[in-house]
């Protein structure tokens, strides 16, 4: 008995370690699955797609209960300790929990409208939009892994021009309209990915304020 509790109170002193770990696995099993749908786009989507997608983020919902579980055997046994770095940590995992159910959601969308997805002149906003989410995720990952506020405040501000630039061409878009107030399918998909994708940039965001705010101000632009 006083064995088995000694080695679980010893394991205890590593067990936020793995779950930080294992929250960086989480941080690339979202980018896995973010471009596996960005290259879904690019051709006609298959069923086999879409069933990898969930298939991984039924894993990362068992990641994300994996740390939970860590993070809450740590603050029971060390009373507390670390209390700041175990809020943080299960605020992480929220938002890639997150990220991957708006990555689902993608796909389902380009699965909605058959053939190779092309927005004709709205190719190249939409390109800019995904290539800088995608590179959202590499900053993100540099920022929590070497927990480097200064990267991670200069990424915030990466976020920010990223959804301004959603927020102009959803204006545009609804704006230009066409005859009788019809809206082309294509359009319509295009609409609802540049907002997930907003979103998907939005939790990246808020994991790199896990780095450079203050933990009451997580989630929200750092005060200048």
């Amino acid at each position: 008995m006083w064995r088995d509790l000694w080695n679980f109170l010893a394991r205890s002193e590593t067990l936020l370690d793995e779950a930080r770990a294992e929250a960086l696995e989480m941080l690339d099993l979202a980018r896995e699955m973010f471009d596996a749908v960005l290259t879904a786009m690019e051709e006609e989507v298959h069923r086999d797609v879409l069933v990898r997608i969930g298939r991984m983020d039924r894993v990362l919902n068992s990641k994300q209960q994996s740390v939970r579980e860590k993070v809450f055997q740590h603050l029971a046994v060390s009373k507390g300790s670390d209390l700041l770095s175990g809020l943080i940590l299960t605020s992480i995992v929220i938002d890639l929990e997150r990220i991957g159910d708006y990555t689902k959601n993608i796909g389902e969308i380009v699965s909605f409208i058959p053939g190779k997805l092309e927005f004709a002149e709205w190719e190249e906003r939409y390109r800019s939009v995904a290539n800088r989410t995608r590179e959202m995720f590499e900053r993100t990952r540099e920022a929590f892994d070497r927990s480097d506020a200064d990267a991670a405040r200069e990424h915030i501000s990466f976020y920010q021009d990223i959804s301004r630039d959603v927020d102009h061409a959803l204006e545009e878009i609804l704006k230009k309209g066409a005859p009788e107030d019809t809206v082309e399918k294509r359009i319509l998909g295009l609409a609802l990915l540049l907002r997930f994708l907003k979103r998907v940039a939005a939790h990246l965001k808020n994991i790199c304020t896990t780095v450079s705010n203050p933990f009451p101000t997580i989630g929200f632009r750092p005060s200048r």
